[in-house]
């Protein structure tokens, strides 16, 4: 029951970055939608960007699991995952 609770919890904490992801991606590759090359570019980098935030929540929670329970040091470590996941996915991989 608890775990289900932690699960429910987990997922509403990122359904925002969930919805966007989906709709970046709808937005970018319905070709009919979308005519202009700036635009394109801004939904690809910003869909690049919602799945390296989610590439690292996920990593995070299984590497460390709750943030309030880690030491400082292993918080420190917990931002910096998501600072160069969320980095290397914004420059392109």
């Amino acid at each position: 029951m608890e775990s289900q609770n932690k699960l429910a919890i987990a997922c509403k904490r990122v359904a925002f970055d969930i919805g966007l992801f989906i709709i970046n991606f709808v937005l970018l590759f319905h070709a009919s939608l979308i005519q202009k090359q700036a635009l394109q570019l801004l939904l690809y980098k910003s869909l690049l960007v919602n799945a390296g935030f989610l590439h690292a929540h996920i990593m995070r929670k299984l590497a460390f699991g709750d943030f309030s329970e880690a030491t400082p040091n292993k918080q420190y470590l917990m931002i910096a995952i998501y600072v160069a996941v969320i980095f290397t996915y914004a420059r392109g991989g």
